[in-house]
């Protein structure tokens, strides 16, 4: 009696399903809540313990649900796999996660990613431990995308090999490589660099063999391999202390409240060398369009905004916006500058009621200095993924002052 009571409550459940169209979780919960509404209904009816009917009803929504994603799951046709600690990270995530069709994995070695809307599956792991990454990719075997956007290449070098083993459905791969290829420091009068000079060998160009010869041993895998000036990638993103703009806007931000000269830790040649940087939505932009549009594959591109500009040009710019005095000066250790300075941050945030992110969560001295401190030309050519078809480009300081105005409405600065 019992069985068929349960064989009446299924198909009176069943009735009211149909009365009640069910489309994602939310629809589940309000008819669960029905549900529990009628359970001392169903219980005397059917004449059945009450436990019994809660314990049926929880395990019918669970099948309902399960349903429910597998459909939603067999509707995206791209399952991206973005794996890497890095700006374009952040961006990657939060542009591919606008497509309806896109699936998004992450494997990352940082927190700030667990911000980002739009994450299907998040997993925070040490990159440079290649079992443990081996051992996550496991739960993203179905992966069909996959996006390495680490800025510590070394890192991917104990997991290339795995990769077609462990994710067999992948079709297309995108390396995001660095300028540190073409060795600019030995030589820096060879600007623009070229993807058509000669083969280097160091360890950015192992990694780049690595990956070439991994998928030539499987032909149904296309790559791509973009080389962009890494440290210059530039965006919006949260907790992320490797992010050029994000070190300069809140340098300059607590250089106003000090009343302060806005300093270039630098010389005057690094001050008025060229250099490129990379919009994160341009870069996401390009690795979408290679990916999805019929581009030439297995290509080496050079990427950036398609423009060079000056750290003096942004500097003059931003001694206008925040009103300070310019100065230039090499013989300042920018760490031991700033060292005193965090009671600064902190009041700060109370003062023009910003969100609570320590300082060190947002900026890093030494990093800031490195980057900005180098005394010669560093950009690329864009000429070859223009003749394959990418034509689009960006005011790179145009980008940092709207870049700027994202965290101003974010509250991460004044």
């Amino acid at each position: 009696n019992e069985v068929k009571s349960m064989d009446v409550l299924h198909e009176l459940l069943e009735i009211e399903r149909l009365m009640f169209p069910i489309t994602d979780d939310h629809k589940i919960l309000e008819l669960a809540t029905l549900h529990n509404q009628h359970r001392l209904k169903y219980a005397t009816i059917l004449n059945i313990e009450e436990k019994l009917i809660l314990e049926y009803l929880s395990k019918y929504c669970n099948t309902l649900k399960q349903n429910i994603l597998a459909k939603q799951d067999a509707e995206y046709t791209h399952r991206a796999l973005i794996i890497g600690d890095s700006v374009a990270e952040y961006g990657l995530i939060q542009y591919l996660s606008g497509f309806a069709d896109w699936k998004i994995y992450n494997i990352s070695g940082s927190n700030h990613t667990k911000k980002v809307p739009g994450t299907h599956k998040f997993v925070d792991a040490d990159l440079s431990d290649a079992d443990i990454v081996k051992f996550v990719l496991e739960e993203y075997n179905d992966a069909t995308h996959l996006y390495f956007v680490e800025k510590e290449l070394e890192n991917l070098s104990g997991i290339l090999d795995h990769i077609v083993n462990l994710c067999p459905n992948i079709v297309d791969i995108v390396l995001l490589s660095n300028l540190e290829y073409y060795q600019i420091d030995d030589n820096p009068n060879k600007t623009p660099v070229s993807e058509y000079n000669e083969h280097y060998s160091n360890h950015i160009s192992d990694i780049e063999d690595q990956l070439i010869r991994v998928c030539e041993d499987v032909p149904s895998i296309n790559w791509s391999i973009l080389r962009t000036e890494i440290d210059h990638v530039i965006g919006f993103s949260m907790n992320t202390c490797g992010n050029i703009a994000t070190n300069i806007l809140v340098y300059c931000s607590m250089m106003k409240e000090l009343e302060l000269p806005l300093l270039f830790p630098g010389t005057s040649k690094s001050f008025n060398s060229l250099v490129e940087a990379t919009d994160i939505t341009m870069l996401s932009r390009i690795i979408y369009w290679l990916s999805t549009e019929s581009t030439p594959k297995n290509n080496v591109f050079n990427v950036s905004n398609g423009d060079v500009f000056r750290w003096s040009q942004l500097w003059v710019k931003l001694s206008q916006l925040y009103e300070l005095d310019i100065e230039v000066s090499d013989r300042v250790d920018l760490e031991e500058y700033m060292v005193d300075k965090n009671n600064v941050w902190e009041l700060m945030q109370l003062k023009y009621g910003l969100q609570d992110f320590a300082l060190d969560d947002l900026v890093d001295w030494g990093f800031l200095q490195r980057v900005l401190n180098m005394d010669y030309d560093r950009f690329s050519s864009m000429n070859k993924i223009r003749k394959f078809g990418w034509n689009d480009y960006k005011d790179s300081i145009e980008v940092f002052l709207e870049y700027r105005e994202q965290m101003r409405y974010a509250k991460i600065i004044p």
